[in-house]
C-alpha cells in the first residue's frame, strides 16, 4: 500500500440553496463510506473557514484515489491535487527497524528471552534477570512477583510497555494476551514513539484505545 496526501478545493455554484448543500454533504458521506470503513481513506482534515480538505489515502495506486474522487458527487466542484508520499526513516511514528526478524508478542520475545538467558544481568535501573534486545532496550521478567510470566519492555531504562503471555498461566490475575502501555515512568513521560509502533505492529493493535476501537468500523483482530 502506498500512502498519498490529497488536496481538495471546493467551490459550490453560486445559488446553491442550503437545502441543495445538505442533499450534496450526505450523498458525499455515503458514497465516501466504503472508502472509510476500508480504512483506505485514513484521515481528513478540513481549512478553517472554506470547505476544502487535506486527506490521507492508504490505497495501492493514484488510480484508487481517481475512481474514488470521480465517484463522489461534488466532484464536478473539486479541484483536487494528488501528492505521492514516501516513508522518512526519522518519521517518530515509522515503527523501529531493528531485528526485523523478531517479532515484539509474547510469544516471540518469550522464545527470545529463554534462547539468551546465559546472558542475563542486572540492567541499568537494577533489575535482575535482563536480556538485552539491543544497545537501548531490553526485557525482563520478575518470576517471583504476581505476574512472573509477564514480559517488561524497557527503551533507554524506561518502561515501554508490559505484555502478558497469550494463555493465563500459574493464576495470573490479568486476562491473557494484554499489553499495557505506560504514559509515564518514574514521573517522567514515556515517549518511544517507534518501538510502541512496532510493538502495536507486530501485535495488529490497529487503535491506540478500546474506546477508538469501537467506534471504528475498520476490521479488528
Amino acid at each position: 500500500m502506498g500512502a498519498f496526501l490529497i488536496h481538495m478545493e471546493l467551490n459550490l455554484p453560486p445559488g446553491t440553496t442550503p437545502e441543495r448543500e445538505r442533499e450534496l454533504y450526505d450523498a458525499e458521506a455515503e458514497t465516501a463510506r466504503p472508502y472509510l470503513d476500508s480504512g483506505m481513506f485514513a484521515r481528513c482534515w478540513r481549512e478553517p473557514g472554506t470547505r476544502n480538505h487535506w486527506a490521507l489515502w492508504d490505497v495501492p495506486d493514484a488510480e484508487v484515489i481517481h475512481c474514488a474522487y470521480t465517484s463522489f458527487p461534488m466532484f464536478p466542484w473539486m479541484t483536487i491535487k494528488v501528492i505521492p508520499l514516501c516513508v522518512n526513516p526519522n518519521d517518530p511514528g515509522e515503527p523501529a527497524r531493528d531485528l526485523p526478524e523478531l517479532r515484539m508478542t509474547w510469544a516471540g520475545l518469550n522464545e527470545h528471552y529463554r534462547a539468551h538467558r546465559a546472558e542475563q544481568h542486572v540492567s541499568a535501573i537494577g533489575e535482575g534477570g535482563s536480556v538485552d534486545l539491543t544497545e537501548h532496550v531490553s526485557i525482563h521478567k520478575h518470576p517471583h512477583g504476581s505476574t512472573p510470566e509477564e514480559i517488561h519492555f524497557m527503551v533507554d531504562g524506561q518502561k515501554l510497555c508490559e505484555i502478558g503471555p497469550d494463555v493465563n498461566l500459574n493464576g495470573e490475575p490479568k486476562a491473557a494476551k494484554y499489553i499495557d502501555f505506560l504514559a509515564e515512568w518514574e514521573g517522567k513521560p514515556v515517549s518511544h514513539r517507534k518501538w510502541e509502533a512496532r510493538i502495536r505492529q507486530d501485535n495488529r493493535l490497529l487503535h491506540p484505545d478500546y474506546a477508538t476501537a469501537l467506534a471504528s468500523g475498520r476490521a479488528r483482530f
